[in-house]
């Protein structure tokens, strides 16, 4: 990726990191395992700037940032709402490495939305737009009317993409994902799964994982509500690259106990325990295995040099294929995440 010029240096200084995006009860319970190298939190919703001051007191180290969140939700306010000047004026004095706008959801069509959103940040050092996006806009004359918008805005860009599930399971998306971050304006991803690494390969900036569910996608508004609500907790099995239940990824080890190396986690909260033991663990251990294990992977992704990093992601991917084939039963089925399957299968 090729940086442009104008982008602050506080902006920069997230440059392939992995991110935890969390809700404010969560943030402390995962202070430990994100504030280490290459990581960071995003701290989500309306008392976000309260916990960052927090954590900035206790002397967090890594990156904060702040996500409203205005875009989420039944009463989530429209791309052309107007931004709360206070919200970006307690981003900038608490310094942190990018100033994220309380931007609304840009709908499908709403072209002056995109633009108000696109063109907000003007003049407001180390912002960033915030450009929450109705999967419309990552294929076809949506996809052609982004790329044009956001080349003549130069604006670093925080992504996030609504859909039912994970956006980059459709491939359509993903396909949309990788245009836009081919245009060299530096992009950060926000709410993702495991595919944060798959961006970061492909020349995101940084990306941020999702602690929960339900900060690793944005759910369409449902007649029953805002959200898909908060599903059973899952746990990442990094040889399969994959979050899975916790109670089906303890099955799947029973079911093939001889597999043992593929089950063990070097991670820094599991040490080389064996994964089964997540099935009873708290759901804040299941949390900081998840956000540890994925920071040792991108360890691992960083360890190659940046024009190799697609085709390392791509092999990655195969392999997670491979694993997940291997220990499918009839009687326990771990299936290759959509998005997994279709990483595989992008050109390098």
């Amino acid at each position: 990726m090729t940086m442009r010029s104008g982008v602050s240096a506080g902006v920069l200084a997230l440059t392939d990191r992995v991110l935890t995006q969390v809700e404010p009860r969560d943030a402390l319970g995962l202070v430990g395992v994100t504030d280490s190298p290459g990581g960071g939190m995003v701290v989500s919703g309306t008392e976000a700037l309260q916990i960052a001051e927090y954590l900035r007191g206790r002397g967090y180290r890594q990156p904060l940032l702040v996500d409203r969140q205005r875009y989420k939700g039944k009463a989530r306010c429209s791309a052309d709402h107007p931004l709360d000047p206070n919200w970006i004026t307690r981003q900038r004095r608490l310094g942190l490495a990018a100033v994220l706008p309380d931007a609304g959801y840009v709908a499908e069509g709403n072209l002056n939305g995109l633009r108000h959103v696109l063109t907000a940040p003007a003049g407001i050092e180390g912002a960033v737009a915030v450009l929450a996006l109705a999967n419309w806009w990552l294929h076809g004359p949506g996809l052609r009317l982004l790329l044009s918008e956001v080349t003549d805005a130069q604006t670093p860009l925080a992504l996030v993409i609504e859909h039912a599930g994970d956006p980059l399971g459709a491939r359509r998306i993903l396909t949309g994902v990788l245009a836009l971050l081919g245009t060299g304006i530096p992009v950060i991803p926000l709410r993702c799964d495991i595919s944060a690494l798959g961006l970061i390969a492909h020349g995101a900036l940084a990306a941020a994982f999702g602690s929960r569910s339900s900060l690793r996608h944005l759910y369409p508004i449902r007649d029953g509500g805002g959200s898909g609500g908060e599903r059973p907790e899952s746990a990442l099995w990094p040889v399969g690259l994959a979050l899975h239940y916790r109670d089906l990824l303890h099955d799947a080890i029973a079911t093939h106990p001889e597999a043992e190396s593929r089950w063990d986690c070097d991670c820094s909260v599991c040490g080389g325990r064996c994964l089964d033991r997540l099935d009873t663990a708290l759901v804040t251990e299941v949390r900081a295995h998840n956000t540890a294990s994925i920071l040792r992977l991108r360890t691992a992704l960083l360890d190659h040099p940046r024009q190799t990093r697609p085709g390392v992601w791509r092999s990655w991917a195969q392999r997670s294929q491979c694993e997940h084939q291997s220990v499918s039963t009839q009687a326990v089925a771990l299936k290759t995440p959509p998005a997994i399957l279709n990483w595989a299968h992008i050109p390098a």
